[in-house]
């Protein structure tokens, strides 16, 4: 293991990713500029020449459409765009990219993987509930330094097209990056704290204070709280999701989305619709306020989600009776 931040891990599985196939190619809006915080490929077209690291135009449909035809064309494209507000990429997404396996028969495929920054702050919203609601694209949100590590490749092997969502407010963090599991799948959601009280599902960038969370009810309250990890909006793996509220009968769900169409929602939905006789009380949600994105920065503060929003929202639900 070692100590590493999120943007180098992403970075590193970028540069494995290079080396690892030829067929590989890096696809961006600013690939090669030094000093944009939201770049990860400094360096990378010195090393593999301007075949493989594609410097593209500064319009996102332009870059994707291009992608989807050099997939089709036998390469494998990772496409690097500097912010997830670019909506005008949902159209060649969902109209080509994701549909053509089905409208092919099987016999098409578009194994392109698109990487954005979001985020529960200005200028980037976090879109990621949009994106997951398009049959034939997986989507992805990687909350530690080892999933930014390790999901590309993933994403990469997969035939049909991937969308990663990284967020802005984790490209510091730093933290151990452990050795990639055999088993490994980012499909997978992930039990990151045993309890019993309580289910705390997130995802991405609020799994950090999901988990101080949980550490501090323990500490404070004798409380048992499970933090489930979700890191896959699409598909999304309810057998973990229905297993931990079957346990603990109660469910916070912490999302950086606004509340309106959040994802929440439509996990909320689905343990309504699955979990019913398990649960003693309300499931209760906790999403970023909806403000605009790219306002001054006292909305972009106001919209954010505070730890103690996520501890009142427990709190509320521990206290209904079962």
């Amino acid at each position: 293991m070692t100590i590493q931040t999120y943007r180098a891990a992403i970075k590193a599985g970028i540069e494995q990713a290079l080396l690892g196939d030829e067929r590989v190619v890096l696809m961006g809006q600013a690939v090669n500029q030094y000093g944009d915080g939201y770049v990860m490929s400094e360096d990378l077209l010195q090393s593999f020449g301007p075949e493989r690291v594609r410097i593209c135009p500064l319009s996102a449909v332009d870059v994707v459409g291009a992608a989807i035809g050099a997939a089709l064309g036998g390469l494998k494209p990772i496409v690097e765009l500097s912010t997830s507000n670019g909506l005008s990429v949902l159209d060649p997404l969902v109209n080509i990219a994701a549909s053509l396996v089905y409208k092919s028969g099987g016999q098409l495929a578009v194994p392109l993987v698109i990487r954005m920054v979001s985020g529960p702050t200005q200028p980037f919203p976090n879109l990621a509930s949009w994106y997951a609601q398009v049959p034939g694209l997986k989507v992805l949100v990687p909350g530690t330094v080892s999933d930014a590590r390790y999901m590309l490749a993933e994403a990469l092997a997969d035939p049909n097209p991937t969308v990663i969502f990284e967020s802005g407010l984790l490209y510091n963090k730093e933290e151990q990056c452990e050795s990639r599991p055999v088993d490994y799948s980012a499909e997978r959601a992930l039990v990151r704290r045993v309890g019993t009280d309580l289910s705390l599902v997130t995802y991405g960038a609020y799994l950090d204070e999901a988990l101080a969370v949980a550490e501090q009810l323990s500490v404070s309250a004798n409380r048992s709280i499970e933090v489930i990890d979700l890191r896959c909006l699409r598909p999304l793996d309810c057998t973990t999701l229905f297993a931990s509220v079957s346990k603990t009968h109660r469910v916070v769900l912490v999302d950086e989305c606004w509340k309106t169409g959040s994802f929440a929602a439509e996990v909320g939905m689905l343990l309504v619709e699955h979990c019913w006789s398990d649960l003693y009380a309300p499931i209760r949600r906790v999403c970023s306020v909806e403000l605009p994105a790219g306002g001054p920065e006292h909305l972009a503060q106001a919209a954010r989600l505070a730890r103690q929003d996520i501890e009142t929202a427990v709190w509320s639900v521990l206290g209904q009776a079962g």
